[in-house]
């Protein structure tokens, strides 16, 4: 691929990015939201570890969460924790794991873990 031109408007109206199918430009700005918001969503369910939005999921469509579990039925009130925090509210699919369960929080890991 050869980039011949890159256009901008001096007062845009509004910014925005134009992307196709994954994995594209926006699998970045995906990468950079879960290390931002990772902090954030710490005070809201205390026992996160980790998170990861692989980009097969489109970034809100999927999320796979590390946590650890202290209690049953603790998965779920991380899920409803999640479905309050803003664009979070679209995730349709969770897979929630304490600490042993999930090794790596990429997709492949967890298809390993739920085909044994």
């Amino acid at each position: 691929m050869e980039v011949t031109a890159i256009t901008h408007k001096k007062n845009p109206i509004f910014a925005a990015t134009v992307v196709g199918k994954p994995p594209l430009e926006d699998k970045y700005f995906g990468w950079a939201t879960e290390r931002i918001f990772l902090p954030l969503l710490k005070p809201i369910t205390p026992d996160l570890i980790d998170y990861n939005m692989p980009e097969n999921g489109v970034f809100h469509n999927l999320v796979l969460v590390k946590m650890e579990k202290k209690y049953p039925a603790h998965a779920k009130q991380f899920m409803h924790a999640f479905w309050g925090v803003g664009q979070m509210s679209f995730v349709k699919q969770a897979y929630l794991g304490k600490r042993g369960m999930l090794q790596s929080l990429r997709l492949s890991g967890v298809y390993k873990v739920y085909l044994r």
